[in-house]
């Protein structure tokens, strides 16, 4: 009875080790809802606008902009992105909006950012900086509009992270997160 019960035990430790090495071996499954531009310039970034050396270039799709985890360029289930340092990022996205009314935009980058809405300027800081939260509003028709953002790292620690809401509303959703103001659509993978 007692090799019995040792050998139950045993086999039970030994599924769950199995399943936890399968588990970490298994390739991470998001919906790929925004597609990322990343390049690596040659030299050091001081600014977003100075003259790009693009050495390398990838794309990688999120399914939402939180990319700051621990100091770094980080997505919570995919991990390290991109390159430590001297990158520029791109994301162009269409969105729907379901109704009307004035919105808001939080971009927390370290280093530097610009916003667009409809190739409209709405926010920017293309300057190196530590991580901070901009807060940036635009009133929106129910209806398709165009998200276009610009990020560098230069060197040190980074992040970006994207969130919106309704101007008269607490509640705020990571930009991809589809909710009862913004839906997006998955991207499809060429």
């Amino acid at each position: 009875m007692e090799l019995a019960r040792k050998d139950t035990v045993a086999s039970v430790l030994l599924l769950i080790v199995g399943g936890l090495l399968a588990h970490t071996m298994w390739p991470v499954r998001i919906t790929p809802v925004l597609r990322l531009t990343l390049e690596r310039n040659a030299s050091p970034i001081g600014h977003l606008d100075q003259k790009r050396t693009i050495v390398e270039s990838r794309e990688l799709f999120v399914d939402r902009l939180d990319l700051s985890h621990g100091g770094r360029l980080r997505h919570a289930e995919l991990g390290d992105i991109g390159y430590p340092e001297n990158l520029f990022l791109g994301v162009r996205k269409h969105f729907s909006v379901l109704a009307e009314g004035d919105y808001r935009f939080l971009v927390g980058s370290d280093d530097g950012f610009s916003l667009r809405i409809d190739n409209r300027p709405l926010c920017a800081d293309p300057r190196p900086r530590a991580l901070s939260v901009q807060t940036c509003g635009i009133r929106l028709a129910a209806g398709t509009h165009e998200f276009a953002l610009d990020y560098f790292q230069g060197s040190g620690p980074s992040g970006l992270t994207v969130r919106y809401g309704r101007q008269d509303q607490s509640a705020n959703f990571w930009f991809g997160e589809n909710s009862a103001h913004f839906h997006f659509e998955p991207e499809t993978r060429q």
